[in-house]
């Protein structure tokens, strides 16, 4: 079974900077969310999920910190539903959606 997605801090390390198992290397810089990197052949990738990308929410809760990323995909991971992204991408905002499952 997967733990309560408000102890989320309890079980993982958030540290300035984190390599995200959907294929995104991120870092946390002035309370904002940017995404480093994408791995190619990805779910974010797949998704469409870019470098320079600005995460703004993820599953609806505002990405003010690493952590907040793990909380919102362990909830949906718990309620069985994909992880809704909004991003910032050159000033304009954008929702992408990456399927959890296999």
């Amino acid at each position: 079974s997967v733990p309560d997605a408000n102890l989320a801090q309890l079980f993982f390390s958030c540290p300035v900077q984190q390599k995200s198992r959907l294929g995104m290397l991120l870092s946390l810089a002035d309370g904002r969310v940017l995404v480093e990197e994408v791995e190619p052949g990805s779910k974010a990738e797949k998704a469409g999920i870019q470098a320079g990308d600005i995460v703004a929410q993820a599953g609806g809760l505002e990405a003010d910190s690493l952590d907040v990323l793990h909380k919102a995909a362990m909830e949906a991971v718990q309620e069985g539903r994909d992880l809704e992204f909004t991003l910032e991408r050159n000033s304009e905002f954008l929702t992408i959606t990456i399927p959890l499952g296999d």
